[in-house]
């Protein structure tokens, strides 16, 4: 997906999902991790105007990456492979966050379970990362690529063996919503991503 396309896609999803605002700024109860309102049109400019190395280390990622590094994922870190960081971008009416990996980390197969509505969209923002729905081939994940993961479907994502990655997290509002985490990625199968 081209970076026009995943514009019409964030604003989409803000429009859904913010129907309240009269601009392009989403607004939020609890402010971004930079302290101030993020636009669409800063959003998009960010996620354009990244230029970062092949290979990223978290410490470059957090120097150059669109969006913070956040605080480490303490509270799920039994589901991960591998330290991830996050830092939210807005939590009111749609939870969006940029989620950050460091090299090889990945999270463990789960499914956003939802009985109507519901799923996931990412949105990769830095590095290089991958997501894999169950009985599927890996696909790589570079900046301004968008994967819309439906309600009920098994799968997992995370950086690439080598680099750091970050991308932008979208719960997608449904009905009898729950998250359910299972096992981990086979390391001989995620060993094979380059």
């Amino acid at each position: 997906m081209n970076l026009n396309a995943l514009g019409l896609v964030l604003a989409g999803l803000l429009f859904l999902a913010v129907p309240a605002c009269a601009d392009d700024k989403t607004t939020s109860a609890t402010p971004p991790a930079t302290g101030k309102e993020t636009s669409m049109n800063e959003i998009m400019e960010k996620v354009r105007n990244f230029k970062g190395p092949e290979k990223l280390t978290i410490a470059e990622l957090n120097e150059k990456a669109p969006f913070p590094l956040g605080e480490e994922n303490t509270a799920y870190a039994r589901y991960f492979v591998g330290k991830s960081y996050l830092a939210p971008v807005s939590t009111s009416q749609v939870s969006l966050y940029a989620v950050n990996f460091e090299p090889g980390c990945r999270n463990n197969w789960h499914i956003h379970k939802a009985e109507k509505g519901g799923g996931q969209v990412l949105i990769a923002t830095a590095g290089r990362g991958y997501y894999q729905i169950w009985g599927q081939a890996a696909v790589e994940m570079r900046p301004g690529d968008v994967v819309h993961i439906p309600a009920n479907v098994k799968h997992w994502h995370g950086a690439a063996p080598d680099t750091a990655f970050q991308h932008l997290a979208i719960e997608v509002p449904g009905e009898g919503t729950s998250n359910v985490w299972e096992e981990a990625v086979d390391p001989a199968e995620y060993a094979k991503l380059k």
